[in-house]
């Protein structure tokens, strides 16, 4: 299914399929745990929109997340992702698109669990440098636990 849509060229609108927006970052959540299974800080660093990729040393703050997760990971129960929420103005159509990414149930050879977290924008007509991830949350345990945070990357960049 696609959002609105616009013959004018000049229209600051998003056309949005949200069933292939939901695939791709399912896909992206997929590369993400690939990426934390080889330690891959580039393919991580690759996620994060890039006005978090000024205002962060991502090198840095990827490798701290990697120290935090004890063990290396092995196996991964569900890595899925979704459109969250959006903004629409009758004449413009979709100004932004929401996203977030789950990685539940991350195991690792210490016998130990986390659930990942990615929020972030899919799209954004008022700025392209807000797209992708601005705020990445892991907790500890099989599912999203707040009470158990390990470590996180971002902000409220959004």
């Amino acid at each position: 299914m696609n959002a609105w849509t616009s013959d004018e060229e000049d229209d600051d609108y998003i056309d949005v399929n949200f069933s292939r927006a939901d695939n791709e970052l399912t896909e992206q959540a997929n590369q993400v745990y690939e990426a934390l299974k080889e330690k891959d800080i580039e393919s991580i660093k690759k996620v994060f929109a890039p006005c978090i990729a000024e205002k962060y040393d991502l090198d840095k703050e990827i490798k701290k997340l990697f120290k935090k997760i004890e063990g290396n990971v092995i196996s991964i129960g569900e890595a899925r992702g979704w459109t969250t929420g959006y903004a629409h103005d009758a004449e413009k159509g979709y100004l932004y698109v929401d996203s977030e990414e789950k990685l539940k149930n991350i195991t690792t050879d210490e016998g130990k669990s986390y659930c990942m977290t990615l929020f972030g924008y899919y799209s954004n007509s008022q700025s392209k440098d807000k797209v992708g991830i601005s705020f990445l949350y892991v907790s500890e345990g099989k599912t999203e636990n707040v009470n158990h945070e390990v470590y996180e990357i971002g902000g409220s960049e959004q």
